[in-house]
């Protein structure tokens, strides 16, 4: 209700000290109250149109969800303030300065330090959106972003019954390198991260590749799905830089002589002949060639 009437008070120009109110009773110490402000908070995060909040109260907003994060904060409670945050972020491209967008990493950081599944998800659903927003304002984290996929998904020893996590985990990943590619095609002229981050790229993708077979339902695919779409995108970034290394892996899954490895080898090779050739086609011809006929004597 009090969503639905910001809305409409909002657009003209009235009412915002109702964001005030509410993070007030946000820092309030009864759980119920603050549950119910963040709530409400992150109801009219989700509901205004970006860009209608002023950017004062998006910061108050942000100092109310820092104060709700954290390992000493109730599970409920971090779950709410890392909603708020997802929305928020949508929220605020003005408000991208590099000292908020630090605010805005250490929460999430914060909360991935704490050891528990929700709140990893809707963790890295936030940094999914500083992806999708801000590629050019991220230029010093991208690193930070792909070694911490990189943790995350090196700590799963087999590929878990829910697979939420992990896609989202690689949608992170694809989301940068696919507004590279964009940028290649339409041929701009600015620093590529993706190709300075190749091999931990790489790396992750062969993890998901030498998880346990999914089972039939649709929903356990995703993750090698994720996989090939990234591996696809690397190839268009780097060109010939990466198709060695990713020939590599190929090798390496069809030494193992498991059926899955050598399944999972043939998407990986199918990933370089589906994307845009090098200049070097010659080269590129012989290398195929090569593993082409590895392949072949292990199948």
């Amino acid at each position: 209700c009090i969503s639905a009437i910001c809305c409409e008070e909002f657009k003209q120009n009235q009412w915002f000290e109702i964001i005030t109110t509410l993070n007030n009773i946000a820092c309030n110490d009864d759980i119920n109250f603050k549950l119910s402000a963040l709530t409400t908070l992150k109801n009219i995060s989700q509901d205004v149109t970006p860009g209608i909040i002023p950017q004062n109260y998006l910061g108050e907003i942000l100092f109310t969800v820092m104060k709700n994060s954290g390992s000493n904060i109730d599970l409920k409670v971090n779950l709410e303030a890392l909603g708020i945050l997802g929305f928020l972020i949508q929220s605020c491209k003005d408000f991208m300065q590099d000292d908020r967008k630090n605010l805005i990493i250490d929460v999430i950081m914060k909360a991935l330090s704490i050891n528990n599944e929700e709140i990893h998800i809707e963790s890295f659903k936030c940094i999914y959106e500083l992806c999708k927003c801000y590629y050019f304002e991220l230029k010093d984290n991208v690193g930070q972003i792909i070694n911490l996929a990189v943790m995350f998904i090196d700590s799963i020893n087999k590929l878990p019954d829910d697979t939420k996590l992990l896609t989202l985990i690689l949608e992170c990943i694809i989301c940068l390198s696919s507004t590279e590619v964009f940028l290649i095609e339409k041929n701009w002229n600015c620093n590529y991260y993706i190709k300075y981050f190749k091999n931990e790229v790489i790396h992750l993708c062969y993890k998901i590749f030498t998880l346990r077979q999914p089972d039939e339902y649709e929903d356990d695919y995703l993750p090698h799905h994720s996989a090939s779409t990234l591996m696809e995108n690397l190839v268009k970034i780097c060109d010939y830089d990466v198709v060695e290394l990713i020939l590599g892996q190929i090798t390496e899954l069809l030494q193992t002589n498991n059926n899955i490895s050598i399944d999972n080898a043939l998407i990986l090779f199918y990933c370089i002949l589906d994307t845009r050739l090098p200049e070097n086609k010659v080269k590129l011809a012989n290398m195929l060639t090569e593993s082409y006929n590895t392949i072949i004597g292990y199948i």
